[in-house]
């Protein structure tokens, strides 16, 4: 991810038409990447049997849940209807 946005970040910087500011394209990029992290740590704790995985198993025993609480999924962005 992190070759990706190097890529696109000078683009991001100078779009005249960019539908955001190039500060909230940094904080989409910062919390995307925390987001698929934390969801790999959860992905991982699942398949070596830390953390369980399913719906039921998870409704009884929520200790061992991967803390995401620290991102804002608002901070990725959105992109607004563009019907109008």
């Amino acid at each position: 991810m992190a070759d990706t946005t190097t890529m696109i970040m000078p683009y991001a910087e100078k779009d005249p038409t960019a539908f955001c500011s190039y500060e909230d394209f940094q904080l989409g990029v910062e919390t995307i990447t925390n987001f698929c992290l934390l969801r790999a740590e959860s992905v991982r704790g699942q398949l070596d049997g830390t953390i369980p995985s399913t719906i039921a198993a998870q409704a009884e025993d929520k200790s061992c849940f991967v803390d995401a609480s620290s991102v804002w999924l608002p901070d990725m962005g959105e992109i607004a209807d563009l019907k109008d």
